[in-house]
């Protein structure tokens, strides 16, 4: 048919995607593993959550706690993000 060379080109085309520039690092792989929109989120919520709890006080807000919070969630998520694809 008229169509199969077109979708052999769109296919080699794919495949040359895949192992150029776009797979070429592994930082890149393992940044995409751990799902950086969805941490972001979970993170939000995370601060959120811990400012609700936090005392009344502003002036004696626990910053470092917050931080240590944040970063032991964010590698929980990422850790625990699996890709779907």
């Amino acid at each position: 048919m008229a169509t199969e060379p077109i979708l052999a080109t769109l296919d080699a085309a794919e495949v040359q995607r895949r192992h150029g520039l776009a797979r070429s690092s592994v930082l890149s792989d393992y940044w995409s593993l751990t799902k950086p929109e969805v941490n972001f989120l979970i993170a939000v919520t995370t601060a959120a959550g811990f400012w609700m709890g936090a005392p009344a006080s502003f002036a004696h807000f626990p910053w470092t706690s917050l931080l240590h919070a944040l970063v032991g969630t964010v590698l929980v998520a990422s850790g625990a993000a699996r890709s779907t694809s």
